[in-house]
């Protein structure tokens, strides 16, 4: 539960103070609090269920051409991964467009890009803490 709160609240930074700098086209129309952590979590939900309805079809396509598609997908992930957050970014804004608007696709692929990198310098940062912790115990 700390680490969904914890990533929601990482998501909120982003869409609040990254994207407007990093990402022209990709819009949060809200404040950081409460407004940003809220919809920060409702994206979380809406990447799973993105992630879920994607994993189900995968398996729907391999089942259906008895494992033959699983190379199609593993080459499909391999070059499309930023895909997948930039698909993300849109189901949001086609459902929520109160709060969250994607300009174009290309928005939302630089969007994803962005939160590729974010969460990459976030995960160093987090492993790094947990290293120099373990070394001082």
């Amino acid at each position: 539960m700390i680490s969904f709160l914890l990533r929601s609240v990482i998501i909120a930074a982003i869409f609040c103070f990254v994207f407007p700098q990093f990402a022209p086209g990709v819009v949060f129309h809200g404040a950081f609090w409460p407004e940003g952590i809220l919809w920060a979590a409702v994206f979380s939900v809406v990447c799973n269920l993105v992630v879920l309805g994607l994993l189900a079809g995968g398996a729907a396509l391999a089942l259906a051409t008895g494992g033959l598609a699983l190379i199609l997908e593993v080459v499909v992930f391999l070059l499309g991964f930023w895909l997948i957050p930039a698909l993300q970014l849109q189901t949001m804004a086609h459902f929520f467009p109160a709060q969250f608007t994607v300009d174009s696709w290309g928005s939302a692929i630089w969007a994803s890009l962005v939160m590729a990198v974010a969460y990459w310098v976030i995960d160093r940062l987090g492993k790094e803490f947990t290293r120099r912790r373990a070394v001082q115990d």
